[in-house]
């Protein structure tokens, strides 16, 4: 079944975080597992320098870890919003976020 983008749901919006230093690189949101989504970023890095930042932890044997910012029932538009409040919340405090 696809979900209409006004249908409501659970939303996580999580941050990628560095294994070593636990400094967030990248800001994302899921209905997904957590699990489910940081499996989907390490298989499929893509071309972004978000997937460069991936590949360049691969390439030094480790895995960005996956944590959760903030959960909530809503619908995607709100998950977006959620998104994007996110990535200017920890940009404003000088995280290193590649989104």
């Amino acid at each position: 079944m696809t979900l209409s983008s006004g249908e409501r749901q659970v939303y996580r919006i999580y941050a990628l975080v560095d294994p070593l230093t636990g400094e967030p690189h990248y800001v994302g949101q899921t209905a997904a597992t957590l699990a489910d989504r940081r499996r989907d970023h390490v298989r499929k890095p893509g071309s972004t320098k978000k997937g460069a930042w991936i590949r360049e932890l691969l390439a030094e044997y480790r895995e960005p870890q996956i944590v959760l910012i903030e959960e909530f029932t809503g619908c995607r538009r709100e998950a977006y919003e959620r998104e994007s409040f996110w990535i200017r919340q920890l940009q404003s405090e000088g995280r290193p976020i590649l989104n």
